[in-house]
């Protein structure tokens, strides 16, 4: 559980008041640390990102899709299998 704001959790160290340097993590920052470049072992791998915020003074809402967002770049190899996913 974390605090947030539209777009963005927040860190238990941030303040309203703080404009120079604001301690937040956007979301779509996540699929970056997801995607293939940095955990290439993750590739062609569901991925199901949870996020349980706070949203502040924003009224909660439900977004239901069954469109997957496509972070992986397919034209990178993959990491070699797992020694017992080979056949």
């Amino acid at each position: 559980m974390s605090h947030g704001k539209q777009g963005a959790l927040l860190s238990c160290n941030w303040t309203k008041d703080d404009v120079e340097k604001p301690d937040e993590f956007p979301i779509d920052n996540i699929y970056k640390h997801l995607g293939s470049e940095k955990c290439p072992a993750l590739l062609n791998k569901p991925k199901i990102i949870i996020i349980q915020a706070c949203r502040g003074a924003e009224k909660g809402s439900v977004l239901v899709s069954d469109d997957a967002v496509v972070c992986d770049d397919a034209s990178q190899p993959g990491p070699p299998p797992c020694a017992d996913e080979e056949t």
